[in-house]
């Protein structure tokens, strides 16, 4: 598998439980219409470090920059299969 830049592409986001819900009175403020799968991330520090983590999206974004320090996802890769055994 190879890296695959932020710029090319996300991964690919499916509906959540609250999607239905968009639009509606029932809608709050902590509701997200869109998430992915967890994948391996590139995520490089303000100072330059760059360290492999795992992350998904949430409505286009990516989770792990919303924690500090400030951090920002440039590549990422499907996870590996599970071994069958």
């Amino acid at each position: 598998m190879n890296w695959i830049k932020v710029s090319n592409e996300m991964p690919e986001e499916r509906d959540t439980i609250f999607a239905k819900l968009k639009g509606t009175d029932k809608w709050k403020s902590a509701m997200f219409e869109k998430m992915s799968e967890d994948v391996r991330v590139v995520v490089v520090f303000e100072d330059g470090t760059r360290r492999v983590h795992h992350s998904y999206t949430v409505d286009g974004k990516w989770d792990v920059e919303k924690k500090p320090p400030k951090r920002t996802v440039t590549h990422w890769m499907p996870n590996p299969e599970l071994p069958d055994d």
